[in-house]
C-alpha cells in the first residue's frame, strides 16, 4: 500500500505541474502539491485493492500445507479418506484461480474428503516424486492410491464432477 501512495504522490505533482506549466486552469490538480495529495490517496485505495486480492490468494485454511516427503508419504499411506492434493506456484496465474476454487470445495467437502496445498517452489522434491511437470496439478487419491490427475487450469464444475467421483457418488 505504501508503494501506492508514494507512486501516487509523485504521479500527482508531476502531472501537476505538467498542468499548470501548460496553462491550464484548474483548481485542484494544476496545484501539485493538491494534485499529489489526490493522485496519494487514489495510490492509497487502489494499493490496499491489490493487497487484499492478493492476500485472498495467499490465504487458503482450508487447504492444510504439506512441505516434507515425510508428511506426505504419512498422508496419502495412512490415510483412509478421499484426498486432493494440489501442486502450486505462488508465481502461477492459474494458480491463482484454482486455488480460492479448491479452498470453497475443500469447505464443501471438508468432512468427506482431505485437501493439502504443494508450494512446488518450497517442496519442489515433493513436485518431481509424483512427476508433477506444471501447475496447478490436482492429484486425487482413494485408498492410498492415485485415481485421477488433472494437470492446469481446472473448471469447478471438472472439479466437483471428479470429488463426487471419489465419494462414489
Amino acid at each position: 500500500m505504501l508503494l501506492g501512495v508514494v507512486v501516487g504522490l509523485i504521479v500527482g505533482y508531476v502531472v501537476g505541474s505538467v498542468l499548470r506549466s501548460l496553462g491550464v486552469v484548474c483548481v485542484v490538480l494544476c496545484n501539485p502539491p493538491l494534485a499529489a495529495l489526490v493522485f496519494g490517496v487514489a495510490g492509497l485505495l487502489v494499493g490496499h485493492y491489490v493487497s487484499r486480492r492478493a492476500e485472498a490468494h495467499i490465504r487458503m485454511p482450508n487447504l492444510a500445507p504439506l512441505e516434507t516427503a515425510e508428511q506426505y508419504q504419512e498422508k496419502v499411506t495412512s490415510v483412509r479418506k478421499p484426498m486432493v492434493i494440489e501442486f502450486y506456484a505462488d508465481w502461477c496465474g492459474a494458480c491463482k484461480r484454482v486455488g480460492p476454487v479448491l479452498n470453497e470445495l475443500a469447505k464443501e467437502y471438508g468432512d468427506r474428503i482431505y485437501f493439502y496445498r504443494v508450494d512446488i517452489d518450497k517442496a519442489g522434491a515433493l513436485a518431481q516424486q509424483n512427476s508433477v511437470d506444471g501447475v496447478p496439478t490436482a492429484i486425487f487419491y482413494a485408498r492410498g492410491s492415485e485415481v485421477k490427475r488433472i494437470a492446469g487450469m481446472a473448471w469447478r464444475n471438472e472439479l466437483q464432477q471428479e470429488l463426487d467421483s471419489l465419494l462414489g457418488g
